[in-house]
């Protein structure tokens, strides 16, 4: 069973998320602060799947979250889930 943190601010996608991952340890989180909660508490994640917008269509919490988990989770693998992919020099630094 693989712990996974899922960040998205849609309540929907976290509860689809939730379900297609059962058989796994799923913490969600909607808001960088949550987020920063539940990577701090101590264990590990083996996954992280990040919404790159949490709050508009242009912000860039979700790449701020892939930064830190980066630097200071360097083991955690990280998915972007996004349904506006980003342009420009952000798209080639994340992609």
């Amino acid at each position: 069973m693989a712990r996974v943190i899922h960040i998205d601010d849609s309540s929907e996608w976290i509860d689809v998320v939730r379900r297609a991952l059962a058989d796994h340890r799923v913490d969600s989180a909607m808001t960088y602060d949550d987020a920063l909660m539940l990577l701090n508490s101590g264990a590990a994640y083996d996954l992280a799947l990040v919404d790159l917008n949490l709050s508009s269509d242009d912000d860039e919490i979700g790449r701020e979250i892939l930064d830190l988990l980066r630097e200071d989770f360097p083991s955690t693998r990280r998915v972007v889930v996004t349904a506006i992919p980003p342009a420009g020099a952000l798209r080639s630094d994340i992609f």
